[in-house]
């Protein structure tokens, strides 16, 4: 959900940089993409393997494996509610000034 939506705050640096050359502009700028999208294929790749084919479209939704405890996962829900919740709220402060 948020994988694109932040490297927009770049630019917002840009007043920030010593010698802000759009060359340098530009290399921070896929640098940052490249990071983003490394983590996201890491998890995704690393997630698939965890359940094979059986992996649900929505990942919190899907059953527990069979002789594992579930606190891993409802942890893991808790965590993801409270990032998506920090997140969606300090996403939008570098665009206030």
């Amino acid at each position: 959900m948020f994988i694109f939506l932040v490297h927009f705050s770049v630019f917002l640096i840009k007043d920030q940089l010593y010698n802000p050359t759009p060359k340098r502009l530009k290399t921070i700028f896929r640098r940052s993409v490249f990071i983003e999208i490394l983590v996201y294929l890491t998890i995704g790749i690393f997630g698939y393997y965890s359940m094979g084919n059986k992996t649900p479209h929505v990942i919190i939704l899907r059953e527990s494996i069979p002789g594992l405890n579930k606190w891993p996962m409802i942890i893991a829900r808790i965590a993801f509610t409270i990032n998506l919740s920090i997140s969606t709220a300090t996403i939008g402060n570098p665009l206030r000034n």
